[in-house]
């Protein structure tokens, strides 16, 4: 699954300055199999691991949620329906029914914030806060506000803007702390090649246009 959200995030990105007709060919196709050949049905949810043809891998490493990479792949497919000049609204279903879980199972309701991963349909097992997957909650649910305009969405991405604000950002030394662990201490690399030149510095990029957006229709 990673792998081709991240080939889909490319490819996207091209197609916007190439517009060639093989690249939609290939957007759509991605977004097919991130929007169905990498769900189990079973849990409403979509984990990494598959066969060849997409069949999941029975085994305690792919049976189990990243709530980070659910929230990104939701927001990733909806750019990339932008892209393709394709309606996100087939997929509104898929959207909420994952952002559901991810709230349900992985994010903290009384510090804001999501935790890092969990088996399926049960708490979060792996509860250290990560950067990355706070940075792909707050683009996740500021797009899922502007797609349904559900407060519930606005609610999330407000409580998971103060968790960082209060917790994962390094106000005195820059840069955001890479995990939080669940007795708050701060652990990991403050720097990297995923960190601000990708996951949380591409959060702000998108959530500043996003909200400049929401400005102006809202007005």
């Amino acid at each position: 699954m990673n792998t081709h959200l991240h080939l889909m995030e490319a490819i996207s990105a091209y197609h916007l300055m190439a517009g060639h007709s093989l690249s939609r060919q290939r957007l759509i196709e991605l977004i097919f199999i991130l929007s169905s050949g990498v769900r189990r049905a079973t849990v409403c949810a979509c984990t990494d691991i598959h066969l060849r043809d997409w069949t999941p891998i029975d085994h305690p490493r792919s049976n189990c949620i990243s709530y980070g990479h659910i929230l990104e792949n939701i927001w990733l497919l909806m750019a990339s329906c932008d892209s393709a000049s394709i309606s996100p609204a087939p997929l509104l279903h898929f959207f909420t029914d994952s952002f559901a879980y991810a709230l349900q199972y992985g994010e903290d309701g009384k510090k804001g914030g999501f935790y890092h991963a969990g088996p399926f349909d049960a708490a979060a097992r792996s509860r250290g806060k990560i950067w990355w997957v706070q940075a792909e909650a707050l683009v996740a649910a500021i797009r899922m506000y502007v797609l349904t305009h559900e407060e519930r969405y606005l609610n999330c991405f407000s409580q998971t803007l103060n968790w960082i604000n209060n917790f994962q950002v390094d106000w005195h030394n820059g840069d955001w702390h890479a995990q939080i662990n669940r007795n708050g201490k701060p652990s990991g690399d403050k720097a990297g090649e995923w960190k601000t030149p990708y996951h949380n510095g591409r959060a702000m990029i998108e959530c500043l246009k996003l909200l400049h957006d929401l400005s102006q229709t809202e007005a």
